[in-house]
């Protein structure tokens, strides 16, 4: 914006548009007319105003179309407001037509590029403004994210590393080059890149986490757990930390510590399913089924229409060897679910398992209608059709999916 009125108190604000507005009535000057449209529309913007402020930059344009260099560019900066990134890039686009060196512009085209999915156009944008002025720290980490997502993590750490030669107490470079260096197996030094972020801001719960993922790859399980509990201190919801903590005090055999903090994930979010399959397997080993099946219980009771909910309890009810029920709990997901290729696939494995085979090949059949893909070699290999493989009608169907 070239002026600024977003710092104004608001009655000074609207002091101001009275005065443009009484300026208005006598001038006949168009670029003074274009100008004072584009001051009122920057006004407009800093009263969030956006669409009106749209209005005015067009205005603006239409009157001296020369000197619309500011007004396209506040234009795309509002539109980017209203959500219209599309526009506001069109809008950027028209700018730069008539000032191609204005690196800000760059910059928020990127953004909005970004915003599009356009990864590659976005990077080009952001190269734009690094040849106009190398030393901006967060256009590289602009830059690094993106390439990040392109899977170009070599490239995205070098980009990291540039902002950090520019701004060395950059806690999100820093956070992100750990991330890379994880990612291409530099875990030691991916430890060194949390630590420095969190030498600049110890409060920041997903480098905690990150950095108990890393530790517990080197198997220094003592500092990982450590580190997850900074996380969840710093953000006691942080599902994702629970969860990992839990993974970490589970196969360390800490079978209680576990499971409480498998229910702390589960209380941030019920139908984490590699929760319930970790809390499961630890309180059957621990002769808890019992205690199992009343927590299903409670949570179906609480989500009744949640139908992988309702998958779920039917594999625990298998691991515990009640077929029958767990036929029940898989018809219970069918009904809220009628296309629930999983439950339908395993109702098949529950017969097969109690040796009924025209059942069994019936599901079967019908899992495979809905998903050939996964469940054509599962039909061929899962362990629960064992029992009756070579029964004449399952041999016949198997030749039928060959």
């Amino acid at each position: 914006m070239n002026q600024n009125y977003q710092d104004c108190l608001p009655e000074e604000r609207v002091n101001r548009m009275v005065a443009i507005k009484e300026i208005l009535k006598e001038t006949i000057d168009p670029n003074q007319i274009g100008l004072l449209c584009l001051e009122l529309g920057n006004i407009l913007y800093a009263e969030q105003r956006y669409e009106n402020a749209v209005k005015l930059y067009d205005r603006s344009i239409a009157i001296n179309p020369e000197l619309s260099y500011h007004a396209w560019y506040n234009r795309g900066i509002a539109l980017d407001k209203l959500g219209c990134t599309v526009e506001a890039i069109a809008s950027y686009d028209q700018s730069l037509k008539i000032n191609p060196d204005k690196d800000k512009v760059w910059y928020n085209r990127g953004v909005g590029l970004g915003k599009l999915g356009y990864l590659q156009e976005a990077i080009a944008s952001y190269q734009r403004v690094l040849t106009i002025n190398p030393h901006q720290h967060k256009v590289w980490y602009s830059c690094g994210v993106l390439l990040g997502q392109l899977g170009q993590t070599e490239q995205e750490l070098q980009a990291y590393e540039q902002a950090l030669a520019i701004k060395p107490k950059y806690d999100h470079a820093w956070h992100n080059r750990g991330n890379a260096l994880l990612q291409l197996g530099h875990i030691t030094a991916a430890i060194r890149s949390y630590n420095q972020a969190l030498a600049i801001k110890p409060d920041r719960d997903d480098t905690w986490s990150n950095r108990g993922y890393a530790l517990f790859k080197l198997g220094r399980t003592a500092e990982a757990i450590a580190s997850y509990d900074q996380a969840v201190a710093i953000k006691p919801d942080f599902c994702e930390a629970w969860h990992n903590r839990g993974n970490i005090l589970g196969q360390l055999g800490r079978c209680d510590e576990a499971i409480a903090s498998y229910d702390q994930a589960l209380a941030i979010q019920p139908d984490l399913w590699t929760a319930w399959q970790s809390r499961s397997v630890l309180l059957i080993q621990l002769g808890r089924a019992q205690e199992l099946l009343d927590s299903f219980d409670q949570a179906l009771a609480s989500d009744p229409q949640n139908y992988e909910l309702w998958n779920y309890h039917g594999h625990v009810l298998v691991q515990l060897g009640h077929l029958d029920k767990a036929i029940a709990s898989y018809d219970q997901a069918l009904a809220i679910n009628a296309d629930n290729a999983g439950a339908i696939f395993h109702k098949a494995c529950c017969y097969a398992l109690q040796k009924q085979v025209d059942p069994a090949l019936q599901y079967l059949q019908q899992a495979l209608q809905l998903n050939p893909d996964e469940y054509q070699e599962l039909a061929k290999t899962d362990p629960d059709f064992d029992g009756i493989r070579n029964d004449p009608k399952f041999i016949a169907f198997r030749q039928t999916i060959n």
